[in-house]
């Protein structure tokens, strides 16, 4: 009776597919990075003041008797 030795052969070409791709990726994220347009001017900043209006109040009337506030009757 013989022993059989069985192998099994590494997947070397996908490995090097999948090497190949990260390769890639991180290439195109170098190059991508390294080349992008100046989308942001720097330069002096100006700030923006919007005033608030306070809402003008009812003038204050004195009821009957001299009261101020309170009914009216």
């Amino acid at each position: 009776m013989q022993a059989r030795l069985s192998l099994h052969r590494f997947p070397s070409r996908m490995a090097a597919s999948l090497v190949a791709l990260c390769a890639a990726l991180t290439l195109g994220g170098f190059i991508g990075y390294a080349t992008k347009p100046a989308t942001v001017i720097t330069g002096a900043t100006h700030t923006i003041v919007v005033p608030v209006q306070v809402p003008a109040q009812a003038p204050v009337q004195a009821g009957p008797g001299g009261r101020i506030g309170g009914p009216l009757n």
